[in-house]
């Protein structure tokens, strides 16, 4: 009598011990299944979060939300308060399960572009406005996933989950001109102090009745320019546009005002160049010859 109660204990045992087994099994079966629908929308940004589940028929999607919220803010903020009949007053509790009636949702996965900065330094021995890319810039990129929320085909709201960023931007570096005021020539980049348009003439050297040398007391020599010390002081480069650089460095009883007489190295340059009007820029930039 005692064998067969032991045996019949023993076969009630294993009974029990087959049903929570298999229970356990379909449990975690389910939540396996649940996990590969599972999405985290983030409606609160940087603060603490519990993890709030909404259900409705088969779906199942987890939201954090902040601790001390109530049922009616965390739906109203989805605008899904009116598809819930439970106690709106309650307070949420980390991994609440709220029941919709008649919502159901879907998600879609956007990549989605950051753009990228651009870091720019002045810098003052660039002309102005000019720009010198150090370092092109590279967009950032990522996915963002969507929810939307159904009733009867219409649309509830819509709400974006979880971003995540595969690659940040990188910032683009320049350099950006401030210097005014300048010309570029074919012998550099100047500063100019001002410009004018003058009645240009021209000499050379190989004119017998000149002096060999200028009022500077330089040689005379092609590249040099006779001036009006009132407009162009002596020692001072100018650029005429289309001819290039001259020093200032002679004078002339006929040189008043906005002339200028260029020297050429002959007297046929001279001739062909005759007498026209320029532009003159009259540089910073002296020398140091005299």
């Amino acid at each position: 009598m005692k064998k067969l109660y032991f045996k019949k204990i023993t076969k009630f045992v294993l009974f029990l011990s087959f049903i929570f087994f298999t229970n356990l099994i379909y449990f975690n079966t389910q939540i396996m299944a649940s996990e590969q629908n599972f999405f985290s929308i983030n409606t609160y940004d940087n603060e603490p979060n519990n993890i709030i589940y909404i259900v409705s028929g088969e779906n199942r999607i987890s939201v954090p939300s902040t601790y001390g919220i109530t049922v009616f803010d965390f739906l109203e903020k989805l605008k899904l308060e009116e598809y819930y009949f439970g106690d709106f007053n309650r307070i949420l509790q980390n991994n609440d399960e709220l029941e919709l009636s008649n919502v159901y949702f879907s998600i879609d996965i956007e990549e989605f572009t950051i753009q990228h900065d651009t870091i720019a330094v002045f810098n003052d021995t660039m002309i102005h406005q000019t720009r010198n890319y150090i370092r092109d810039g590279h967009n950032g990129h990522g996915i963002r996933s969507n929810v939307t929320f159904y009733n009867n085909n219409e649309i509830i709201s819509q709400t974006t989950i979880l971003e995540k960023i595969i690659e940040y931007p990188t910032s683009a570096f320049v350099h950006i001109g401030t210097l005014k005021n300048v010309v570029e020539t074919t012998a550099g980049t100047f500063r100019y102090l001002h410009k004018f348009t003058a009645e240009a003439t021209a000499y050379s050297p190989e004119q017998e009745y000149l002096s060999r040398y200028t009022a500077s007391g330089l040689p005379l020599y092609s590249g040099l320019a006779a001036v009006d010390t009132n407009i162009i002081p002596l020692g001072t480069y100018i650029y005429v546009v289309g001819h290039g650089l001259f020093l200032a460095a002679d004078t002339g009883g006929a040189i008043v005002g906005y002339k200028v007489d260029l020297a050429f190295d002959t007297i046929r340059e001279a001739l062909v160049f005759g007498r026209r009007n320029v532009e003159v820029y009259v540089l910073d930039k002296v020398t140091d010859l005299f």
